[in-house]
């Protein structure tokens, strides 16, 4: 085809080929090149993760530990500032914290089972009052160093509410 073609044509034809395979050429390079900046940014993100991990070892906060890689992973995605990232790492690690200690304190308690004010069914026993019990739990006679006496006849829920208050004071 390039040989019918009158002579400037043909030259033309050929230099757009070169042209053409040139520029192949050289976003082959740039792809090559867009890789590996690719490649050398997740080494270096997994890099700084894992320093993150050592530092957060060596300050022995396994709560925020925890919750680094989604924290993280939120940051990448733009749902979290800097200042939040660090307030959902401590607060995570606070979280964690007072777990365990309401576990320790709950094991050292032995008290027969944990039970929360949640799970505490007011419609099984419609006489007691909701408002009252979760004044109750407000925990503000502690405070005034008043004692609290669950009075009652048997099956009402007097144990369950008296160890819901010793979990949320815990």
């Amino acid at each position: 085809e390039v040989q019918s073609l009158p002579g400037e044509f043909a030259a033309l034809h050929a230099g757009l080929a070169g042209l053409q395979a040139d520029l192949l050429d050289r976003l082959d390079r740039l792809d090559a090149g867009l890789a590996r900046i690719e490649r050398e940014l997740v080494d270096a993100r997994e890099r700084i993760q894992e320093e993150y991990r050592a530092q957060l070892a060596d300050l022995k906060m396994p709560g925020a530990l925890e919750a680094l890689d989604e924290i993280l992973r939120r940051c990448d995605a733009g749902e979290l500032t800097a200042s939040d990232a660090i307030a959902a790492l401590l607060g995570a690690h606070i979280e964690l914290r007072n777990a365990r200690r309401l576990q320790t304190a709950m094991r050292s308690a032995r008290l027969p089972a944990v039970k929360t004010l949640a799970d505490y069914d007011f419609s099984f026993q419609p006489s007691v009052k909701r408002e009252q019990i979760e004044h109750l739990h407000t925990l503000g006679f502690i405070e005034r160093r008043e004692n609290v006496v669950l009075l009652g006849p048997p099956g009402v829920g007097k144990t369950h509410l008296a160890l819901s208050l010793d979990v949320a004071a815990a």
